[in-house]
């Protein structure tokens, strides 16, 4: 379903077909043959979950959650996995904010410092 391709420079590349029947690839970049091989097994795990539509193996998910945020935007891109939110900060409304927050005293009560 996948297979390795060797780029010029000693880079490597996943190629595969996706569920839709389109070409994707994935490049590693200079990585060992015994690395591609292992990342190509990945990927056809992906594939054939995708493929009969069920969820993955507890093994697979965890190695999907350790990926670098790289290469799991790579996995993404090709439709692979779900692309990750970024994390941020969780951040309230304005209309969820304290009143005190929001507005001075005196501006609250109409009362201004003389």
């Amino acid at each position: 379903m996948a297979r390795i391709a060797n780029d010029p420079g000693g880079r490597r590349r996943i190629l595969f077909v996706d569920p839709n029947g389109n070409r994707k690839a994935i490049r590693l970049g200079k990585v060992s043959q015994r690395s591609a091989d292992g990342f190509k097994y990945r990927v056809e795990q992906l594939l054939e979950a995708l493929l009969l539509k069920q969820p993955m193996p507890a093994d697979l998910a965890a190695w999907v959650n350790d990926q670098e945020p790289r290469m799991a935007k790579k996995l993404a891109a090709v439709g692979l996995i779900p692309k990750r939110e970024a994390k941020r900060a969780a951040r309230r409304p304005i209309g969820a904010m304290p009143n005190e927050l929001c507005w001075p005293t005196s501006a609250r009560t109409g009362h201004w410092p003389t």
